[in-house]
Order: C-alpha cells, then structure tokens, then sequence
C-alpha cells in the first residue's frame, strides 16, 4: 500500500572535480558536496557516487552531466542506474559542436530501503574523458510516495 510523503525526503549531491572516463566503459560519477539531504544518510562521503533509499517507495531520480569543451562528434551517454548493474534510463547524444555538452536525465523509479542509485556516464571518443565538472554535474533522489 503506497502513502503520500508528509514531508520532504531528498537529495541532491554535485561533483567537486572531475571524474575520468574510459571509453565505451559505464563509470559512475563522483559526488562531492551534498547541497541537501533532509535525512542525513541519503548522500555520504564514504560512498560519494550513490544516493542511498533511506525508506522503500518511488522516488523521482534527476542527473546532469556536462561534459568538456571540445567533445565535437563524440557519441556521449549518462544513465541512472540502480544497486551498481540494472540501468533504469539511459540518454545518448552525439555532440555536435564544441562547448556546453549537457545531458540531463530524470525518471521515477521504485527503490527499496538501503538501494541505491548512481548517475554514470559512457562516450565511444578514443581516449579517456574527464566527466563532471564541478557543480554542473549532479543526482538528484526524491522520494513520491512511500510504502508501508
């Protein structure tokens, strides 16, 4: 049986530098500061990619990822997904110019206490690929409803 949330439950976690890429290799992108987490235990430093179920239910999953000046006609993809295995939603784009690479995905997904979501990112250029620059890479977790 599902509730409404009487109150707020969520974070949002943004990246502090840069995380490095291989090419056609799904990496996780590092979060650094949690610019909130209404329950303390969401985001934490020890495991700076995940954002941690702290109750069971839906919750709506948001990532951003710029990625760096001078990706040009590289094909990109950033993508949700859930305990390290099962993608939940997966974006790709091929960039087509030079500057401002942005990605951004989002989507509910239903998560069990203790699972965890991380927002990772996939690009097919020949060399490595620094992600995540500083805050314009981010997670977002909010919690819809919950269940009993």
């Amino acid at each position: 049986m599902s509730h409404k949330v009487k109150k707020f439950v969520g974070a949002r976690s943004t990246a502090a530098g840069t995380t490095s890429i291989d090419m056609t290799t799904w990496t996780p992108i590092a979060l650094a500061t949690t610019t909130y987490d209404t329950v303390g235990n969401i985001h934490s430093p020890g495991t700076p990619t995940k954002l941690t179920a702290p109750f069971t239910g839906l919750y709506y999953v948001v990532g951003q990822n710029r990625w760096p000046d001078a990706t040009g006609g590289v094909h990109m993809r950033i993508g949700l997904r859930v305990d390290g295995t099962t993608f939940h939603a997966v974006m790709s784009k091929t960039a087509n110019d030079t500057n401002n690479q942005y990605m951004n995905i989002g989507m509910p997904i239903y998560l069990t206490a203790g699972q965890y979501v991380e927002l990772c990112g996939y690009h097919l250029s020949v060399t490595a690929i620094n992600a995540a620059h500083n805050t314009e890479a981010h997670l977002t977790l909010a919690l819809l409803a919950v269940d009993h």
